[in-house]
């Protein structure tokens, strides 16, 4: 008989291996575990659950499917308040076992859980919308991706400020505080600490650039994410949006990429909406992700208003 329950330590190996086969078939540059070294991180087991069949002992128990769950602060800047939820994440099943209902008993396990810690929602992210829609979660919220290409951006003005490649082991805490501050501002979205910034900066094929020096910052820009977000900018904030545009220029131009993909939050109404959608060759609008909330919480609304950067998803 399986059972649910948090990842024991002794099955570490087996949930990378699940993880490495399901979510990354054949990619071997890094390991998916150094991608999320918060929430995969050796000995910090308690954000793994996971389904087991029993065996004779301990180290024959065999892992059948697994999901994080990584309890996170929902901020509305507006008001003050704040929720608690959970991001629901590495959602996998081993392949002999698809098909058995295993992930829904999983997935109900989670929310039963959640529930119990006093989170009110769950928030995760998928293209499978109907099967999720199954188990109460709804696709909510907007983000808007921007499609920057090189030849269109030929006629920003060009900043005489440096923009400059950053790693993550040269940034102080007050360093990325002061990135925090200087990100573009939404009306809600996920607390971050300056430490876990720090820490999700590391994750392979990230890089952070600047324009200006850490001392006199004018904006700066996430590009890529582990394997999911190559040419990607998921994160970003300056004085104005012609330094955003500067420092895609200088990436378009110093690399091989033909365009960039910018994520961004709903611009209505924003001095930034003209700028960067003037020179984007395609916009496109989706749903920020799928939410189950708890009935009566005030989790569903401030999600709504909110924008969760790519360094807080899983």
């Amino acid at each position: 008989m399986v059972t649910i329950q948090k990842m024991p330590s002794i099955l570490l190996e087996q949930r990378n291996a699940l993880l490495q086969e399901a979510l990354r078939p054949g990619f071997q540059d890094y390991s998916i575990e150094s991608e999320y070294p918060i929430i995969l991180k050796p000995g910090k087991d308690n954000f793994s659950y996971c389904t087991v069949a029993p065996g004779k002992n301990h180290r024959d128990q065999e892992l059948l499917a697994h999901a994080n769950l990584w309890p996170r602060t929902l901020i509305c800047h507006d008001s003050g308040k704040s929720v608690k939820v959970g991001l629901v994440g590495n959602v996998a099943t081993k392949r002999s076992s698809r098909g058995q209902g295993l992930m829904n008993r999983l997935l109900q396990f989670l929310w039963d859980h959640a529930k119990n810690q006093d989170l009110k929602a769950l928030i995760l992210w998928s293209d499978l919308t109907s099967f999720y829609q199954k188990m109460g979660f709804k696709q909510k919220g907007t983000e808007l991706r921007l499609f920057l290409y090189r030849d269109d951006l030929k006629n920003v003005p060009d900043e005489s400020h440096i923009v400059s490649v950053i790693p993550a082991s040269s940034l102080s805490l007050r360093n990325l505080d002061t990135l925090l501050k200087l990100r573009f501002q939404t009306p809600a979205s996920l607390h971050r600490s300056a430490g876990e910034f720090k820490t999700l900066l590391s994750i392979p094929d990230t890089m952070l650039l600047i324009q200006g020096s850490l001392s006199s910052l004018f904006g700066y820009c996430i590009l890529g994410k582990g394997f999911d977000m190559p040419g990607v900018i998921h994160e970003w904030g300056a004085f104005h949006p012609e330094i955003i545009l500067n420092i895609i220029r200088h990436i378009l131009v110093t690399t091989e990429w033909e365009f960039l993909m910018l994520l961004s939050p709903p611009l209505n109404r924003s001095p930034w909406l003209k700028p960067l959608t003037t020179v984007a060759r395609k916009v496109e609008t989706h749903p920020l992700g799928h939410i189950r909330t708890v009935e009566g919480s005030t989790a569903d609304k401030i999600f709504r208003k909110s924008f969760l950067w790519g360094l807080d998803t899983i």
